[in-house]
Protein backbone atom coordinates (compact mmCIF):
# COMPACT_ATOMS: atom_id res chain seq x y z
CA UNK A 1 0.00 0.00 0.00
CA UNK A 2 1.17 3.50 -0.72
CA UNK A 3 1.90 6.29 1.75
CA UNK A 4 0.42 9.65 0.82
CA UNK A 5 1.82 12.93 2.08
CA UNK A 6 -1.40 14.74 1.33
CA UNK A 7 -4.33 14.10 3.66
CA UNK A 8 -7.23 13.33 1.36
CA UNK A 9 -10.62 14.84 2.08
CA UNK A 10 -12.90 12.65 0.00
CA UNK A 11 -16.46 11.60 0.64
CA UNK A 12 -18.56 9.12 -1.30
CA UNK A 13 -20.55 11.97 -2.89
CA UNK A 14 -17.74 14.01 -4.45
CA UNK A 15 -15.68 11.42 -6.33
CA UNK A 16 -16.81 12.47 -9.82
CA UNK A 17 -13.81 13.42 -11.99
CA UNK A 18 -11.46 13.17 -9.02
CA UNK A 19 -8.05 11.65 -9.76
CA UNK A 20 -7.31 9.40 -6.82
CA UNK A 21 -4.09 7.47 -6.18
CA UNK A 22 -4.76 3.86 -5.26
CA UNK A 23 -1.62 1.92 -4.50
CA UNK A 24 0.81 3.00 -7.27
CA UNK A 25 -1.81 3.91 -9.88
CA UNK A 26 -4.08 6.91 -10.42
CA UNK A 27 -7.77 6.53 -11.25
CA UNK A 28 -10.25 9.05 -12.67
CA UNK A 29 -13.69 8.44 -11.18
CA UNK A 30 -16.91 8.51 -13.18
CA UNK A 31 -20.18 10.04 -12.07
CA UNK A 32 -22.80 7.34 -11.71
CA UNK A 33 -22.69 4.71 -9.00
CA UNK A 34 -22.61 1.14 -10.36
CA UNK A 35 -23.98 -0.49 -7.24
CA UNK A 36 -23.79 -0.76 -3.48
CA UNK A 37 -23.19 -3.52 -0.98
CA UNK A 38 -23.22 -4.16 2.74
CA UNK A 39 -20.14 -2.01 3.39
CA UNK A 40 -19.51 0.16 0.35
CA UNK A 41 -20.46 1.68 -2.97
CA UNK A 42 -19.06 0.81 -6.39
CA UNK A 43 -18.12 3.47 -8.94
CA UNK A 44 -16.82 3.41 -12.52
CA UNK A 45 -13.28 4.68 -12.99
CA UNK A 46 -10.48 4.72 -15.52
CA UNK A 47 -6.84 3.92 -14.87
CA UNK A 48 -5.01 7.05 -15.94
CA UNK A 49 -1.82 5.48 -17.30
CA UNK A 50 -3.48 3.22 -19.89
CA UNK A 51 -7.19 4.11 -20.02
CA UNK A 52 -8.38 0.74 -18.70
CA UNK A 53 -11.95 0.91 -17.40
CA UNK A 54 -12.38 -0.50 -13.89
CA UNK A 55 -14.88 -0.66 -11.05
CA UNK A 56 -13.83 0.70 -7.66
CA UNK A 57 -15.47 -0.28 -4.40
CA UNK A 58 -15.29 2.55 -1.87
CA UNK A 59 -15.67 1.73 1.81
CA UNK A 60 -15.86 4.35 4.55
CA UNK A 61 -13.91 3.06 7.55
CA UNK A 62 -14.77 6.10 9.67
CA UNK A 63 -18.52 5.52 10.03
CA UNK A 64 -18.14 5.05 13.79
CA UNK A 65 -15.35 4.08 16.13
CA UNK A 66 -17.31 1.06 17.36
CA UNK A 67 -17.62 -0.47 13.90
CA UNK A 68 -14.36 0.65 12.26
CA UNK A 69 -12.32 -2.39 13.30
CA UNK A 70 -15.05 -4.70 11.99
CA UNK A 71 -15.14 -2.78 8.69
CA UNK A 72 -11.36 -2.99 8.31
CA UNK A 73 -11.42 -6.74 8.91
CA UNK A 74 -14.30 -7.18 6.44
CA UNK A 75 -12.41 -5.11 3.86
CA UNK A 76 -9.20 -7.13 4.24
CA UNK A 77 -11.20 -10.35 4.20
CA UNK A 78 -12.71 -9.38 0.84
CA UNK A 79 -9.25 -8.57 -0.55
CA UNK A 80 -7.87 -11.94 0.58
CA UNK A 81 -10.82 -13.96 -0.66
CA UNK A 82 -11.05 -12.19 -4.04
CA UNK A 83 -7.34 -12.66 -4.70
CA UNK A 84 -7.42 -16.35 -3.85
CA UNK A 85 -10.66 -17.29 -5.60
CA UNK A 86 -10.14 -15.32 -8.82
CA UNK A 87 -6.76 -17.00 -9.31
CA UNK A 88 -8.48 -20.33 -9.91
CA UNK A 89 -12.01 -19.51 -11.05
CA UNK A 90 -13.08 -17.62 -14.16
CA UNK A 91 -16.36 -16.85 -12.36
CA UNK A 92 -14.89 -14.58 -9.64
CA UNK A 93 -14.02 -10.97 -10.44
CA UNK A 94 -10.31 -10.07 -10.61
CA UNK A 95 -8.89 -7.48 -8.23
CA UNK A 96 -6.18 -5.09 -9.49
CA UNK A 97 -5.40 -2.77 -6.57
CA UNK A 98 -6.43 -1.88 -3.04
CA UNK A 99 -5.45 0.88 -0.66
CA UNK A 100 -6.32 2.81 2.50
CA UNK A 101 -6.45 6.62 2.55
CA UNK A 102 -5.99 8.97 5.51
CA UNK A 103 -9.48 10.27 4.74
CA UNK A 104 -10.91 7.10 6.25
CA UNK A 105 -11.83 5.62 2.87
CA UNK A 106 -10.58 2.31 1.54
CA UNK A 107 -10.60 1.27 -2.12
CA UNK A 108 -10.73 -2.03 -4.00
CA UNK A 109 -10.09 -1.78 -7.76
CA UNK A 110 -11.66 -4.57 -9.85
CA UNK A 111 -12.24 -5.42 -13.47
CA UNK A 112 -15.45 -3.81 -14.74
CA UNK A 113 -18.18 -5.93 -16.27
CA UNK A 114 -21.27 -5.10 -18.28
CA UNK A 115 -24.49 -5.38 -16.29
CA UNK A 116 -25.52 -7.36 -13.24
CA UNK A 117 -27.97 -10.26 -13.45
CA UNK A 118 -30.73 -8.30 -11.73
CA UNK A 119 -30.71 -5.42 -14.22
CA UNK A 120 -30.34 -7.80 -17.17
CA UNK A 121 -33.37 -9.90 -16.29
CA UNK A 122 -35.53 -6.91 -15.38
CA UNK A 123 -35.18 -5.88 -19.02
CA UNK A 124 -35.67 -9.50 -20.17
CA UNK A 125 -38.13 -10.99 -17.65
CA UNK A 126 -39.00 -14.20 -19.52
CA UNK A 127 -36.02 -16.51 -19.87
CA UNK A 128 -36.27 -19.84 -21.74
CA UNK A 129 -35.37 -22.95 -19.73
CA UNK A 130 -32.32 -23.57 -21.95
CA UNK A 131 -30.90 -20.14 -21.03
CA UNK A 132 -31.77 -20.68 -17.38
CA UNK A 133 -29.66 -23.83 -17.41
CA UNK A 134 -26.66 -21.90 -18.76
CA UNK A 135 -26.97 -19.36 -15.94
CA UNK A 136 -27.63 -22.05 -13.34
CA UNK A 137 -24.46 -23.98 -14.21
CA UNK A 138 -22.38 -20.81 -13.83
CA UNK A 139 -24.01 -20.00 -10.49
CA UNK A 140 -23.27 -23.55 -9.30
CA UNK A 141 -19.68 -23.17 -10.47
CA UNK A 142 -19.36 -20.14 -8.20
CA UNK A 143 -20.94 -22.04 -5.31
CA UNK A 144 -18.62 -25.02 -5.79
CA UNK A 145 -15.57 -22.73 -5.83
CA UNK A 146 -16.64 -21.05 -2.59
CA UNK A 147 -17.33 -24.32 -0.81
CA UNK A 148 -14.11 -25.91 -2.07
CA UNK A 149 -12.31 -23.27 0.00
CA UNK A 150 -14.72 -23.65 2.95
CA UNK A 151 -16.12 -20.16 2.38
CA UNK A 152 -19.76 -19.34 3.02
CA UNK A 153 -20.80 -16.21 1.14
CA UNK A 154 -24.02 -15.36 3.06
CA UNK A 155 -25.29 -12.82 0.50
CA UNK A 156 -25.46 -14.41 -2.95
CA UNK A 157 -28.06 -12.53 -5.01
CA UNK A 158 -28.65 -11.33 -8.60
CA UNK A 159 -27.07 -7.90 -8.05
CA UNK A 160 -23.81 -9.55 -6.90
CA UNK A 161 -23.49 -11.48 -10.18
CA UNK A 162 -22.22 -9.44 -13.14
CA UNK A 163 -21.97 -10.36 -16.81
CA UNK A 164 -18.60 -10.14 -18.52
CA UNK A 165 -19.80 -10.92 -22.02
CA UNK A 166 -21.72 -14.19 -21.57
CA UNK A 167 -19.87 -15.12 -18.39
CA UNK A 168 -21.24 -14.48 -14.91
CA UNK A 169 -18.81 -13.41 -12.21
CA UNK A 170 -19.22 -12.94 -8.48
CA UNK A 171 -18.27 -9.35 -7.61
CA UNK A 172 -18.88 -8.95 -3.87
CA UNK A 173 -17.39 -10.96 -1.00
CA UNK A 174 -18.00 -8.34 1.69
CA UNK A 175 -19.57 -10.52 4.40
CA UNK A 176 -18.20 -13.91 3.32
CA UNK A 177 -16.57 -15.92 6.09
CA UNK A 178 -15.04 -19.27 6.86
CA UNK A 179 -17.68 -22.00 6.95
CA UNK A 180 -18.63 -23.43 10.35
CA UNK A 181 -17.44 -20.33 12.20
CA UNK A 182 -19.63 -17.99 14.19
CA UNK A 183 -20.98 -14.82 12.63
CA UNK A 184 -23.02 -11.95 14.00
CA UNK A 185 -26.66 -11.84 13.00
CA UNK A 186 -28.72 -10.66 11.30
CA UNK A 187 -26.90 -10.19 8.02
CA UNK A 188 -27.42 -10.23 4.27
CA UNK A 189 -30.46 -9.48 2.11
CA UNK A 190 -34.03 -10.46 2.93
CA UNK A 191 -35.24 -13.35 0.77
CA UNK A 192 -31.87 -14.18 -0.77
CA UNK A 193 -29.90 -14.75 2.41
CA UNK A 194 -30.75 -17.95 4.27
CA UNK A 195 -33.30 -17.51 7.08
CA UNK A 196 -30.91 -18.70 9.80
CA UNK A 197 -28.61 -15.80 8.80
CA UNK A 198 -31.11 -13.05 7.96
CA UNK A 199 -33.46 -13.73 10.88
CA UNK A 200 -30.80 -14.34 13.53
CA UNK A 201 -31.19 -12.25 16.71
CA UNK A 202 -28.96 -9.19 17.00
CA UNK A 203 -27.24 -10.58 20.08
CA UNK A 204 -26.67 -14.04 18.58
CA UNK A 205 -23.45 -15.43 17.13
CA UNK A 206 -24.67 -18.52 15.27
CA UNK A 207 -22.37 -20.94 13.46
CA UNK A 208 -22.99 -20.64 9.71
CA UNK A 209 -22.49 -23.59 7.39
CA UNK A 210 -22.18 -23.82 3.61
CA UNK A 211 -25.86 -24.80 3.52
CA UNK A 212 -26.71 -21.12 3.93
CA UNK A 213 -25.56 -20.58 0.34
CA UNK A 214 -27.74 -23.47 -0.87
CA UNK A 215 -30.78 -21.38 0.06
CA UNK A 216 -29.32 -18.39 -1.80
CA UNK A 217 -28.78 -20.16 -5.14
CA UNK A 218 -32.31 -21.54 -4.88
CA UNK A 219 -33.57 -18.01 -4.19
CA UNK A 220 -31.78 -16.72 -7.31
CA UNK A 221 -33.39 -19.45 -9.44
CA UNK A 222 -36.75 -18.58 -7.87
CA UNK A 223 -36.24 -14.92 -8.79
CA UNK A 224 -35.28 -15.83 -12.37
CA UNK A 225 -38.64 -17.60 -12.73
CA UNK A 226 -40.98 -15.43 -10.65
CA UNK A 227 -39.34 -12.00 -10.66
CA UNK A 228 -39.20 -11.78 -6.87
CA UNK A 229 -37.34 -13.38 -4.00
CA UNK A 230 -38.98 -16.20 -2.00
CA UNK A 231 -40.66 -15.71 1.36
CA UNK A 232 -39.48 -17.28 4.59
CA UNK A 233 -42.25 -19.82 5.22
CA UNK A 234 -42.03 -21.96 8.34
CA UNK A 235 -44.37 -24.51 6.74
CA UNK A 236 -41.71 -25.09 4.04
CA UNK A 237 -43.75 -23.60 1.22
CA UNK A 238 -41.08 -21.07 0.25
CA UNK A 239 -40.60 -22.79 -3.12
CA UNK A 240 -44.20 -22.17 -4.13
CA UNK A 241 -45.01 -19.28 -6.50
CA UNK A 242 -46.30 -15.91 -5.31
CA UNK A 243 -50.09 -15.93 -4.85
CA UNK A 244 -50.77 -14.05 -8.08
CA UNK A 245 -48.63 -16.29 -10.32
CA UNK A 246 -49.08 -19.86 -11.59
CA UNK A 247 -46.43 -22.46 -10.84
CA UNK A 248 -43.74 -22.92 -13.47
CA UNK A 249 -44.20 -25.93 -15.74
CA UNK A 250 -40.61 -27.20 -15.69
CA UNK A 251 -40.73 -29.89 -12.98
CA UNK A 252 -36.93 -30.05 -12.72
CA UNK A 253 -36.84 -26.39 -11.67
CA UNK A 254 -39.62 -26.93 -9.13
CA UNK A 255 -37.68 -29.89 -7.72
CA UNK A 256 -34.52 -27.81 -7.31
CA UNK A 257 -36.49 -25.05 -5.60
CA UNK A 258 -38.17 -27.55 -3.28
CA UNK A 259 -34.81 -29.00 -2.21
CA UNK A 260 -32.99 -25.68 -1.73
CA UNK A 261 -35.63 -23.42 -0.17
CA UNK A 262 -35.96 -25.32 3.09
CA UNK A 263 -36.12 -23.31 6.31
CA UNK A 264 -34.07 -25.95 8.14
CA UNK A 265 -30.53 -25.83 6.67
CA UNK A 266 -30.04 -29.55 7.31
CA UNK A 267 -33.03 -30.36 5.11
CA UNK A 268 -31.47 -28.59 2.11
CA UNK A 269 -29.76 -30.66 -0.54
CA UNK A 270 -26.00 -30.56 -0.94
CA UNK A 271 -23.92 -28.86 -3.61
CA UNK A 272 -23.05 -32.28 -5.01
CA UNK A 273 -26.75 -33.20 -5.26
CA UNK A 274 -27.43 -30.01 -7.20
CA UNK A 275 -24.48 -30.66 -9.52
CA UNK A 276 -25.85 -34.12 -10.33
CA UNK A 277 -29.47 -33.01 -10.74
CA UNK A 278 -31.01 -33.54 -14.17
CA UNK A 279 -31.78 -29.81 -14.45
CA UNK A 280 -28.05 -29.11 -14.18
CA UNK A 281 -26.82 -31.96 -16.37
CA UNK A 282 -29.37 -31.97 -19.19
CA UNK A 283 -28.84 -29.82 -22.28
Amino acid sequence: MSNHNQAWRITSVDLHKKVIPINKNHYVFGKHQLGSGAFGRVYPAQRQKDGVNVAVKVVSLAESSSSSSYLVESFLNEVRQSTRLSSESKHVVKMFDFDFHPSGLAFIVMERGDQDLEKTLISQPTLPVSQQKVLWRQILNILITLHKHSIVHLDLKPSNLVFFGNRLKLVDLGIAQKANTRGQGPNGTFGYTAPEVRLAPHDAWPRYTSRADIWSVGAILYWINYGTSPKYDHHNRSYRPPHDLPSIKEENIVDVLRHTLQMDPYQRSSTNWLAQHSFTRSS
